[in-house]
């Protein structure tokens, strides 16, 4: 399995033309329904947990995003900060950075499209508790920082 914030990284690092437009919007989809498929099934996590050393992968996520995307990106971390704050969990900044590699936020950042983000401060609050409580940092990552 791959993850998408990696894939669109790899590929416009490797392409000429990138990945954008239609050819995007594809993978994307693709994603999107192999995630729902996944999600239907007995005994298949969910999507909070980002992953190995997710801050160095939302670096070289936000590093591949063109201008727009990267507006929508601030959005999602400018949402995911205050979400935070409310919420008083601990790792704000940490949260701010990794989150933007988050499926349901590369969905938004990648398209424009909302329809995975949570809904209200409730629902951001939420969401946000359950990511931190997952992606507690590794002492791999700790040592990095």
């Amino acid at each position: 399995m791959y993850a998408l914030p990696e894939v669109v990284t790899l590929l416009r690092a490797n392409r000429k033309r990138g990945l954008y437009g239609d050819n995007l919007a594809r993978v994307v989809a693709y994603d999107t329904g192999e995630r729902a498929e996944r999600a239907a099934s007995p005994g298949f996590p969910d999507d909070v947990w980002l992953g190995g050393t997710p801050q160095a992968r939302a670096e070289a996520f936000r590093a591949a995003l063109t201008d727009e995307e990267g507006e929508r990106a601030r959005l999602v971390q400018k949402a995911t900060a205050h979400a935070a704050l409310v919420a008083g969990v601990p790792r704000v900044e940490r949260l701010r950075q990794i989150t933007i590699i988050h499926p349901a936020c590369v969905r938004f950042i990648l398209t424009g499209d909302v329809e995975e983000l949570p809904v209200g401060d409730a629902g951001w609050a939420a969401w946000i508790k359950a990511v931190d409580v997952v992606n507690i940092p590794t002492t791999i990552e700790k040592e990095a920082a």
